[in-house]
């Protein structure tokens, strides 16, 4: 199908994509030219419209469609003049875009983040080879609203999640997006930030670091032009099986019709690229204020022993955070918990906090104890907690100086005593029925002993002696 228009040794498209890839992007191509070996610009904004941003849509066929076809000559391309789209050039610019080399994808962003210019001024490649950082900052904006433009439906449909973005929170995802841009200092003391050169070689390094900007920037195109292959699992299968499209947990537990979450789609986008992939599958709501009430007993009736879980917190302030448990919450003494935990920021920015090393104060939970604290928090040590909710469930705090020494991280609240709005926990895995979970020791049912016994270094005989279940005598 239309291989006479396709130099197959020397194009892109033929380089980086097989054949059944490139029979595709044919289709595709046929689609929009309605069988002309050619494509217009009224033809292109057919297709496009209501895929992507319209910024980005005519800056793609403007600066990257048109950037060396029809035209004058190759160094510069007039605004005003009539171009058509070749079945190789759309190939090889759709290869530039998903499976390009750093550089090739450098010039892609440059041109996609090309600023409109007045009908008489020409476009030349010299003025391409850098972008003031407020136009790249825009187009990541832009990147990020397109992909919700054309997930949102399918997050509530497929995913079953009750979501919402607005352009402050876009843009809180974008700002975090370049903070692995780097940054010439000798650009700091300008009192106008935004106009700040960001040059292609900068683009190139940062693309070598922002893991979830590169998916986010892939997904966008392959969805935008349909460049799947949809199977039975609910994520599918996108059309290079290295670059999966960005998928969502699906969301279980939950009445929608009674509660709102916490999360919005961006903050969504940014949790789960911080989380393996085995934690990716289903979530489960435990246990959210909103519907069990501002009850520390209901929190811990929820949460214990349900496995690995996200804790989302938001103050008074509206400031929003928490923490990811990658094991089970139990009533202890003591602290515990694994490498896997994490502290985040949800609002008023975006962030997120590894262990650092210095100690193994992950997780802790305790209640009903009079030398001990009450409360739940992960984090730094009795007091001074990353995060910390007393047991009266009404106040807590986030104490750093200058951070916490778990996980490196700084004050997480407005205040550093604050007081609580909404307490929201998912469990990241699909939950264990009694049976699955075996038999209660004596000890099971009597967590204030259990702690005891943990607390003075006793062994706890009784857990190698667990209830016969009857069903089976």
């Amino acid at each position: 199908m239309g291989a006479g228009n396709t130099k197959a040794n020397d194009s892109l498209c033929a380089k980086y994509f097989d054949q059944d890839e490139i029979e595709k992007i044919e289709e595709l191509f046929f689609k929009i030219t309605k069988g002309n070996e050619t494509f217009t610009k009224e033809q292109y904004k057919e297709y496009i419209k209501n895929k992507v941003h319209d910024d980005i849509a005519q800056n793609f066929y403007e600066h990257v469609l048109c950037s060396s076809t029809i035209c004058p000559s190759k160094d510069k391309i007039p605004p005003q003049c009539s171009v058509t789209v070749s079945q190789s050039k759309f190939g090889d610019s759709l290869a530039t875009l998903l499976k390009g080399t750093v550089e090739e994808k450098g010039k892609a962003i440059i041109a996609l983040c090309k600023m409109k210019v007045p009908a008489k001024t020409p476009i030349t490649t010299a003025n391409t080879q850098s972008v003031e950082f407020s136009t790249l900052q825009q187009l990541v904006d832009q990147l990020v609203e397109s992909l919700w433009m054309q997930m949102s439906r399918l997050v509530s449909t497929r995913y079953h999640w009750n979501l919402t973005a607005n352009h402050e929170s876009i843009r809180r995802l974008a700002t975090t997006l370049l903070d692995d841009l780097p940054v010439d200092e000798s650009q700091l003391d300008d009192s106008l930030a935004g106009k700040r050169k960001v040059t292609q070689m900068e683009v190139e390094i940062w693309l070598l670091k922002a893991s979830l900007f590169t998916r986010l920037f892939d997904a966008v195109f392959y969805k935008c032009f349909n460049l799947t292959f949809e199977d039975s699992s609910r994520a599918g299968a996108c059309l290079s099986p290295d670059r999966p499209l960005i998928s969502f947990p699906l969301a279980t537990g939950v009445n929608w019709d009674k509660m709102n979450t916490l999360l919005d789609y961006p903050a969504l986008l940014y949790l789960t690229h911080h989380l393996p992939r085995e934690f990716l599958q289903t979530w489960m709501l435990l246990f959210s204020s909103r519907v069990h009430g501002n009850s520390f007993t209901q929190l811990m009736t929820h949460i214990i022993k349900k496995g690995p879980s996200v804790i989302i917190v938001q103050d008074k302030d509206k400031y929003c955070f928490g923490g990811i448990a990658a094991c089970s919450w139990q009533q202890k003494p003591k602290f515990y918990g694994t490498t896997g935990c994490r502290l985040f920021t949800l609002r008023p920015n975006l962030a997120i906090y590894t262990p650092s090393g210095y100690n193994d104060h992950f997780m802790y939970l305790n209640h009903g104890q009079q030398t001990l604290p009450n409360g739940i928090g992960m984090g730094g040590q009795f007091n001074y907690f990353g995060f910390w909710i007393n047991d009266s469930f009404n106040t807590g705090h986030s104490k750093a100086a200058p951070t916490s020494t778990t996980y490196n991280s700084p004050q997480l609240s407005a205040l550093p005593d604050f007081e609580v709005d909404t307490i929201e926990v998912w469990s990241l895995q699909p939950q264990q029925t009694e049976t699955q979970q075996g038999p209660r020791t004596v000890l099971d049912q009597n967590v204030e002993a259990k702690a005891m016994l943990e607390m003075i270094g006793k062994e706890r005989r009784s857990e190698g002696f667990r209830e016969l279940d009857p069903d089976i005598l």
